[in-house]
């Protein structure tokens, strides 16, 4: 039991709210077919300003790859895991053995991302957000206003999904006229937390972007 505590306090507690601070990172995803090696890619974040990097799972390349830059890592692991990482501690311990234990401190590993939510599960997410609320770590989200484009793909929608100018949306609810869909679905779900008595819990935009390639936008 005190590996598995170990391993959600490792989880949950990478964004202390006392160190809160703004910083820009980079989702290093593995959705393509001409992915750059590694090593490629770990040299294009040491000549950027970004400082922080979430890889989609734990390529132990991609990790050592990024061994002695002191750039912020942030690995995950997958929805299949997640049964046995919550009722084995044997299971993750040896998932820490594998992924992390072998490249930390050389790779600065600091934050475990663990699988996506479905909606099915509202009422564990719930305790889970409440754990992040009494440890005071943050709580990380994914915000792609690309999906909103792609469910109402009117040029008026484009241009307020890319902070283009525009006249602006009401929210129904809170009548603030938002210019823009990231901010609007940021502040959905900050405004979900506070309804739900969360209000101390930081939120985190660990995922955002707009492809490309691939469509015609």
């Amino acid at each position: 039991m005190a590996v598995l505590l170990l391993f959600f306090l490792l989880i949950f507690t990478f964004t202390p709210l006392s160190q809160s601070q703004s910083f820009l990172g980079v989702y290093d995803g593995q959705f393509a077919d001409n992915l750059p090696p590694p090593e490629s890619t770990a040299n294009l974040l040491k000549s950027s300003a970004f400082q922080k990097v979430h890889l989609f799972g734990s390529d132990p390349a991609a990790i050592k790859a990024l061994a002695n830059t002191n750039i912020a890592i942030t690995i995950g692991a997958s929805n299949s895991d997640i049964p046995h990482l919550t009722s084995d501690p044997s299971f993750a311990e040896k998932w820490i053995d594998t992924n992390v234990a072998p490249f930390h401190p050389a790779s600065n590993i600091v934050a475990i991302n663990v699988g996506s939510f479905d909606p099915a599960i509202e009422d564990l997410l719930r305790g889970v957000l409440s754990f992040n609320n009494a440890t005071g770590s943050a709580f990380a989200i994914n915000q792609y206003p690309y999906f909103a484009y792609r469910s109402d793909p009117r040029p008026e929608t484009l241009a307020f999904c890319l902070f283009r100018p525009n006249s602006g949306q009401v929210d129904s609810v809170s009548k603030i006229n938002y210019t823009n869909m990231f901010d609007a679905q940021v502040d959905g779900v900050r405004w979900t937390l506070d309804r739900i008595g969360l209000k101390g819990v930081e939120m985190v935009v660990a995922e955002t972007g707009w492809p490309y390639r691939g469509g015609e936008e």
